[in-house]
């Protein structure tokens, strides 16, 4: 009986072991499918490549915004860090799990858009919504709408590129594909996170960027942080000491892939005519007169 029992208990260890090697067999697999295109060459020609540098932002968005402090928090050291302690004027208005559709109907995505005279607001969807067959539709039709909405209030829309999951990494084409696409119809800048986080991943740095299958580390909010600099901004944030707290080498070559990535999905860096801003014959520009007050909205944090 003894024996019998010995013999069950190692069939049922042996199962166990290979339950646990077909799951990371797949895991594995689906880790290793690789984008199949150059995304970079194959994307259309961006319809906007630069706006004039925005004196206040509002990041409309969900969890993929605000972790880790906030890309807005983090953009804002690292401008401050650029620009001799020049503070910008950034809030957000994040819900987890949101999609595009969820703050268009959402009354204090309205109150956000309505606080102040805003120069960019960015949009983010949640990362399936740009890249599922059965929300693509959605995604699109409510990119509209929230552009129009922020150009209603007299802000410029910006739509934040978000990036695949870690298992999932070909996601990245219909991400890209989709903002870039939403970009264009919509006549608005697309600030390619999505594309840095792409890049990276392909030098095989050993650097996480993500916290979990979908979430950033803060390595890879810091990353996205960088590419909002050198989109919406125009600027290398190559040599900026702000780091967030990550090691200086890592910070350094994190600023290096954002400002190539940027310069990658602009073409090698040709910028077309800079869009103005709505508010910018109002207003002194931020440079000379920077703001000394910075908001933040966070539902659900």
């Amino acid at each position: 009986m003894r024996r019998m029992a010995i013999l069950k208990n190692h069939r049922r260890q042996l199962g166990t072991g290979l339950i646990a090697l077909v799951l990371i067999a797949a895991s594995l697999t689906a880790c290793t499918q690789e984008p199949s295109v150059n995304l970079f060459e194959s994307l259309p020609e961006p319809a906007v490549r630069a706006v004039e540098p925005p004196r206040s932002i509002l990041f409309i968005g969900n969890s993929f915004t605000y972790f880790n402090e906030g890309i807005d928090h983090h953009l804002r050291e690292i401008y401050r860090s650029a620009h001799d302690g020049t503070v910008l004027t950034i809030e957000r208005q994040t819900t987890p799990n949101q999609t595009l559709r969820g703050h268009y109907e959402d009354p204090a995505t309205k109150e956000a858009l309505r606080r102040r005279d805003w120069d960019i607001v960015v949009i983010q969807a949640a990362s399936y919504e740009a890249a599922g067959a059965d929300t693509m539709a959605e995604f699109h039709e409510y990119a509209a709408r929230l552009a129009q909405l922020t150009r209603n209030t007299g802000a410029e829309p910006a739509f934040f590129m978000t990036w695949a999951f870690w298992s999932e990494p070909a996601m990245i084409e219909q991400i890209a594909q989709a903002y870039v696409e939403a970009g264009n119809a919509n006549r608005a800048l697309v600030v390619p996170a999505g594309l840095a986080w792409e890049q990276f991943r392909r030098e095989r740095a050993a650097i996480s960027l993500y916290s979990d299958n979908r979430h950033p580390s803060t390595a890879g909010t810091y990353l996205a942080a960088c590419v909002f600099l050198a989109s919406l901004f125009n600027e290398s944030p190559v040599g900026i000491r702000y780091s967030a707290g990550l090691p200086r080498q890592e910070a350094a070559f994190l600023q290096k892939v954002a400002w190539d990535a940027v310069q990658r999905s602009n073409r090698r860096g040709e910028q077309g005519p800079l869009k103005p801003l709505a508010h910018r014959s109002r207003v002194p520009t931020l440079l000379m007169e920077p703001s000394a007050v910075v908001g933040e909205i966070a539902t659900g944090k």
